[in-house]
């Protein structure tokens, strides 16, 4: 037990109680549109933001407020910006991901951008994306500035998004390794060993679909993950049918099987990302059964995560008049 967080189990368990459950999200999903959807929320977390938008289209700005409560929820209850930093800075990385691939496009749209930058973040969005374009990492801390030193320095030229994605999500859960080795605390270390376990089943799948040596893919694979890297290199000259079949004794099974039979037929990487998803969700789950600890906190924290991919997935469906069962396939399972 660690008596650090005596109080903070309380706390995270009346929040708890107001998440939104999965038949809660069937009934927003059944709103005749956008704006029903929007009245469906004024019994949930994202009433408090309801009356300082203009509408439905502006629902970015209810997930953009729940998520910078949960990063002062999170920062007050830890205390300590070690761990606090370790899960934000995701956002961070992400926004870095953004801003280089911005970068790489000769004509960048402004508008589409500014939607894919996420908050909140350890710094700044607009910090990031000066940052990177005008190549000035000093406007950047560690572990920011020396991932975009490192980043631009492996960047070749033609190099596309893929890259982009692979080594900044190596020098993330380098970081993230590193933190949760200092506090040795066995569900964060197999929160992110999942989580890299994850990134690397999916760079197997994309890279050998895209054809490159086990040489490339071995300088893309992520140390630290609950399944061996040579697990990986060993199967990478056989076919995906091999690789399904050499996971059935892993946990991520099940996982694997259903998303690659969907990027076989459509070549769509939404159904294993939902996986992913769930897969996770459901193992945060066990925090709920912990009594005193930090765990509750970061099962809470991927709650809302999942929660806003929800509420984000029924506003753009709704608004841009995609199927309600096209919209369900896309939802997340709730941790409540």
């Amino acid at each position: 037990m660690d008596s650090r967080y005596l109080a903070c189990t309380g706390r995270i368990r009346a929040r708890e109680s107001k998440l939104i459950d999965y038949p809660k999200f069937m009934r927003i999903l059944e709103s005749s549109d956008a704006e029903e959807a929007l009245k469906e929320l004024g019994d949930t977390d994202y009433a408090e933001g309801i009356g300082d938008i203009k509408g439905p289209g502006d629902f970015e700005q209810l997930i953009s407020r729940q998520n910078t409560l949960l990063y002062k929820l999170f920062s007050d209850l830890t205390r300590d910006p070690g761990v606090t930093d370790v899960f934000f800075l995701a956002n961070d990385f992400h926004n870095m991901k953004v801003a280089f691939k911005e970068k790489l496009n000769e004509n960048p749209s402004e508008e589409a951008a500014a939607g894919n930058y996420l908050t909140p973040s350890i710094f700044p969005p607009e910090r990031i994306y000066n940052a990177v374009h005008e190549e000035n990492y000093r406007l950047l801390d560690s572990p920011l500035k020396e991932a975009a030193a490192e980043l631009s320095k492996q960047l070749e030229p033609g190099s596309g998004y893929q890259a982009v994605d692979l080594i900044l999500d190596e020098m993330y859960f380098s970081n993230a390794r590193r933190v949760a080795k200092k506090y040795k605390n066995e569900f964060i270390n197999k929160v992110f060993g999942i989580q890299i376990d994850l990134v690397n089943i999916r760079s197997f799948i994309r890279l050998k679909e895209m054809g490159v040596e086990k040489n490339v893919f071995a300088k893309y694979l992520l140390d630290g993950g609950l399944i061996e890297n040579d697990f990986y290199l060993k199967l990478f000259d056989g076919s995906l049918d091999d690789f399904v079949s050499s996971m059935r004794f892993k946990d991520y099974h099940e996982v694997v099987k259903q998303g690659l039979e969907r990027w076989q037929k459509e070549h769509d990487f939404s159904t294993l990302e939902k996986l992913f998803d769930n897969y996770i969700i459901n193992f945060v789950k066990k925090a709920k059964y912990i009594t005193f600890g930090i765990e509750p906190l970061i099962g809470y924290f991927f709650a809302k995560k999942m929660e806003s991919i929800n509420v984000r997935n029924i506003f753009v469906g709704k608004l841009n008049g995609i199927p309600d069962d096209v919209i369900k396939q896309r939802m997340r399972e709730t941790y409540v």
